[in-house]
Order: structure tokens, then sequence, then C-alpha cells
């Protein structure tokens, strides 16, 4: 690794966003987050787990807001290690390498943090291209094997046949391992090699193909941190439990429910106590009546669903306080047609409309106040058939019916950019992103009728077109674990599934029952259930595996649904048929919750360590 030079970072303060943390530190402990007003008003410091979190995304360690600050202001990142040294042997064998190396490295981190408490009394290097590149901790540890008989370090060099020093298990893990336990600053972890119960507070490697069981008898509040070496499962222990990521994936409630590891995979998370869970049944909610409702999109938190109506005002915003919606003001600049479609940012600032005769009009959200901004520049010049937003709310991708068929934006704050996006040669009237922003599914109204776009870096060119797809296409969705990609179309079988594996896509034959065209197909984000418009009602099918089980058809619906959303806890769905709409709440039962604040992976195609593709792990 690179030592670096600092021992702080700063950064304007932008919302619930990953905020880089690029000098180094021994653990996530000795981290320091405070808050910084306008005034220069100091924060105490900042709880984690709960006000931030930790993580690893492509390689690159963030800290990651978990609490809204609701002010301007500057947040500070600092890491307070003590200036002390300390060191990690064991009486009568040789130091751990891992613990002499940690301890050289803390030497080194304590001066750079002297350097910087002492404002520049401590000279720097007069050679300004001083290579300042530690090697790794297992090619530095050959050089620390053993001691002589004098006392001092000698390197034991390696010969044929036995080794000539043996280190314990926890010091032999993978470079996988050691990179993520590094970067994350897990320390002091307890080596499981064996089926496990797991005790709450503690750090666990997991070094073999083991099956670990979770607490017993958690206390609200107890942790767990598991970083896997070789594949593993945590195993759920009561009829209560469940574990839940992000507040929309979790595990099947009870003893059946499990997570899967991978190597290099690492697991935090903390124990809320009773909470509730989606299940298969729901009910209709009392809404609001709204004639002529045509498009329609909730927010992520399913507190605003914003309805574009066929004649002025042209759009009426709900918002939702527990089951009960009401209508909100109209905003002072109203749109200028039929928005056709719309879709939120994942985070509800942002709203865009796709106008009927063409157009891209946005609004942004303060509260329950929603502002039309400055109309972008080059907008769709035709009726827009399809408009999604990004999961990271930096791009917007939207379909229209004449060349070039589909547009691309970037967003930075209140400003969108757009981007020559190419590859369609008809109208795209659908589009979805994959969880990790790597695909792009879009319906097509001509041949090839569907196809992906593969990103590559920040290139949207790589098309891969769908075999099997024979008429018009009506819509589209991706699970969100990436692996299955749904093209509605105009005649039978009506719906395709395809599911994924690198840039191979397999048609699954006969994998859904329909009798009618999806013009909307939509999957809840807890990766559980998909819900198709099938006239005259929503169709409702819960997947296991590969294969798709109809529930149910959603009852007292009338023909012609053609938009659906939902909010990103599978709680909330939302649809209207060109006349009105309609809230379907999911059921719940009760639950005892491990809630996971971390989950690094290790992606499955490329091996870099940080890409969050982990939602298909939950059983």
């Amino acid at each position: 690794m690179v030592l670096t030079t600092d021992y702080k970072n700063e950064y304007v303060y932008t919302g619930l966003d990953d905020y880089e943390i690029s000098f180094d530190y021994d653990k996530v402990s000795s981290l320091v987050v405070t808050w910084v007003s306008d005034e220069g008003v100091v924060s105490d410091p900042k709880t984690l787990d709960v006000d931030y979190s930790v993580v690893l995304v492509s390689n690159i360690v963030y800290c990651r807001v978990l609490t809204d600050y609701g002010v301007d202001g500057i947040i500070s990142i600092e890491r307070d290690t003590p200036l002390t040294q300390t060191w990690q042997g064991v009486d009568g064998t040789t130091p751990p390498p891992s613990g002499i190396m940690l301890a050289l490295d803390r030497i080194v981190w304590q001066i750079q943090q002297l350097f910087g408490r002492l404002s520049g009394t401590l000279k720097i290097p007069a050679n300004e291209d001083l290579d300042m590149t530690v090697p790794s901790v297992l090619l530095r540890a050959n050089s620390f094997a053993t001691y002589g008989p004098t006392g001092l370090p000698s390197a034991a060099a390696g010969i044929a046949g036995s080794p000539t020093t043996t280190w314990s298990a926890d010091y032999l893990l993978s470079s996988t391992a050691l990179e993520a336990s590094s970067k994350l600053g897990i320390v002091n972890a307890e080596v499981v090699s064996e089926d496990t119960n797991l005790v709450a507070n503690k750090s666990y490697l997991i070094t073999t193909n083991s099956a670990v069981t979770l607490p017993s008898s958690p206390a609200v509040g107890d942790t767990l941190d598991i970083i896997a070496d070789e594949s593993a499962m945590i195993i759920q222990n009561d009829a209560e439990h469940s574990i839940v990521y992000k507040g929309k994936y979790s595990t099947t409630k009870g003893t059946s429910g499990k997570v899967e590891l991978f190597a290099g995979d690492h697991v935090r998370m903390v124990y809320r106590g009773v909470g509730t869970s989606p299940n298969d049944s729901g009910v209709f909610l009392t809404v609001p009546a709204q004639t002529l409702a045509f498009s329609l999109a909730i927010t992520g938190n399913g507190e605003y669903v914003a309805l574009g109506l066929a004649t002025s005002p042209y759009i009426k915003i709900m918002k939702r306080t527990g089951d009960t919606f009401v209508a909100l003001s109209d905003p002072s600049s109203l749109p200028s047609q039929l928005p056709f479609e719309m879709d939120f940012t994942p985070d509800g600032k942002y709203l865009a409309l796709g106008g009927n005769t063409g157009g891209l009009e946005v609004y942004k959200r303060s509260g329950d106040v929603f502002t039309r901004l400055s109309d972008p520049a080059s907008p769709p010049t035709s009726t827009v058939a399809s408009v999604k937003f990004s999961p990271d709310g930096k791009y917007l991708a939207m379909g229209e019916a004449s060349s070039p068929w589909q547009r691309m934006y970037s967003r930075s704050g209140d400003t969108f950019t757009y981007i020559a996006w190419t590859g369609a040669t008809s109208d795209v009237v659908g589009l979805d992103w994959s969880s990790d922003m790597t695909y792009i599914a879009r319906s097509h109204w001509y041949s090839p009728y569907g196809s992906v776009i593969k990103r590559i870096n920040e290139v949207f060119t790589s098309v891969i077109n769908m075999s099997g797809l024979a008429s018009v296409g009506k819509s589209t969705t991706v699970s969100p674990d990436g692996r299955y990609f749904f093209f509605g179309q105009n005649l039978t079988p009506w719906c395709q599934v395809y599911k994924r594996s690198g840039d191979t896509f397999s048609l699954l034959t006969n994998a859904l029952a329909l009798t009618a065209r999806p013009d909307s197909v939509l999957f809840s984000k807890d990766n559980k259930y998909l819900f198709i418009q099938g006239s005259p009602s929503i169709k409702m099918f819960k997947r296991s595996g590969s294969s798709f089980e109809l529930l149910a058809s959603l009852p007292s619906l009338p023909a012609n649904v053609n938009y659906m959303d939902m909010s990103d806890d599978s709680r909330y769905l939302v649809a209207s048929n060109n006349s009105a709409w309609f809230a379907w709440k999911m059921g719940e039962e009760v639950d005892k919750q491990w809630i996971v604040t971390d989950y690094q992976t290790t992606d499955d195609v490329t091996g870099d360590l940080g890409k969050e593709n982990a939602q298909y792990r939950f059983k």
C-alpha cells in the first residue's frame, strides 16, 4: 500500500452520500467523524453504524453517511490513533509477521499525525520523488521470519521439504481476505474453521467452508463483524429471526433463512430487535380520487407519489403518512403537457417528466415543495416512451419514438448534461437498470424487440440483442440481483424471461403463464416478487431460484393498467390505468431483525473487492 501524508479528510456536505477516506488507519474505531456548520460549530463525534458506516466500494474506502444532518456545512473524517506505540507478539514464539508490519505502519502513521499537528515543525524529505510505496504484508513478512540467538532479527530462507516456520491459521488468509480485513479495519478477529455458534459483539474470520449460526439470545444493539476466506453460510437460529439489508433485501423468516458468503465477503450487522417484513398477502388502501391519472412514480421511501394527468395541471403530488395519502398543493410552475413517463431519483429529490410530444422537464423536491428547474439542453423531440434514473441517481436514461430513439443525461446537482448514446434502431419503449449499473435493458417497438446495453466505465455502447423475441416490445424490468431480465411482448407468450451469467443471456422456456400483453412489468426491490400487468388485473408472482409461482391476481383492479411503481422497501405498490390510480400495501409479519449495515462482496466476474451485488445471497 501507499502510506498517505495526511490523517484527515474534509468535504462540503452534499447529503446522504459516500465520502472517500484517503488516509490509512489501523481500525474503524480510530476514526472520528464530526460535522462543522457554516458558523464553525463542531458537533460531537458521530456514531458508527448509526450516523455513518465505513464501506469499501470498487477498492476505495468511503465514509457513508446514514443520518442526514439537514443543514449546510463540512463533514470531517479524522484518524485519531493515540500517539503511543503498541506491540503485538506471542510469548515464547516468533511475533506474527502481520503484527510486526502493523506496528511499523503505526510508527509511520504517528509520524504523519505529528507532522500534521505540529504544523510543519518536522521537515519533509528534500527529494520530492521519494517513493513511499510499502510492499504488501505478504512480501514484507518474508523478511521477518525468525530471530537469531542474540535476539536480533534475521531472515529465514525457505528450503525444500518442510517449512522452517509454521504460522497459525489466522495469518494464512488469502490475499483477498487480507486486503479486505486491512481496508475494513478488522483486527483481533476470532478464526473460525468449522461450524460454529457465533457470540455477539465479536469479529470473525471464516477460513473454511463452514456454517456459522447467529447468537441465540441477542440484545438490541449487539453487533457482528464477519469476513470470509472461503465460501460460508450465516444461519438463523430462531423461528422469528430475519436478516435485512438496505431495508429491502431480507432472508426468509425462521431457521431456514440464511446469507451466503464467498471468499473476500465482509458483513457487518447490528441487532435491531422486533421489526416487520412483507409477506405474500396485501390490501388496497384508500387514496384521494384523481381522474385522468396516466403515468406515475413513487419515491424510494414511499413517501411521495407523482401522478401524470391527461389535462392541466398535468401533475398531482400525493404525500403518504402511515397508510394515508393526501394531495399537496400544485407546483408554482406546472408542466406544459401530459407527462407520458416519469421517474424519481432513488433519494426522491428529483422528478423527471418525459412529455407526450417530447421534451424533458425536471422538478427538485425540498420538503413538500416541488420546484421546476430550467429545462435541460437537447431534450427529446418526440413522444417519450420511457424514463429511468440510474440506481445512484447520477444518470437519466430516456427512450423516445423517433431517432436517435434514446437519450442519456448525466446529473451533477441540478444540472443535467446530454450524453450522446447510440445503438438503438427503433423506438425504445421500456428501460431498466441493473442494480450495479452495468446493464440497461431496453424494450423496442421493432426488431430486435429487446436488447441489453453493457456499460464499460462511462461508455454506454456495447449492445447485446435478445434472441427469441418475435413481436412488438412493450415493457422490461431487471431483477435487483441483476440475474433475470424480463421483456413484455405484444403477442404470445407475452413475456420472455432471460437468466444472465456474465454477458450470456439464456431464455427460460415457459417461465410465466400469461394470457394478455403486459404493458408494465415490475420486480420488487427485495428480489422476491414480480408484478405483471395482465388484463384484467395485476398478477403477482413469487420467485424461487429460476421459477416463478403465480400467487394471485390483485383484486378489484380494472383493465388496462399501464403504469406501476413500488417503494424500495417492497411494501407499497402504486398503479394507474389512464383514468384513476390505486395503492396496494403488501402484508406484514413480525420478526426479529439483524440489520446489515455493510455488505462488501467480491464481484463474481472481475474479482474486484467492493461491488455491492450481493442481493441474491439472501435466502
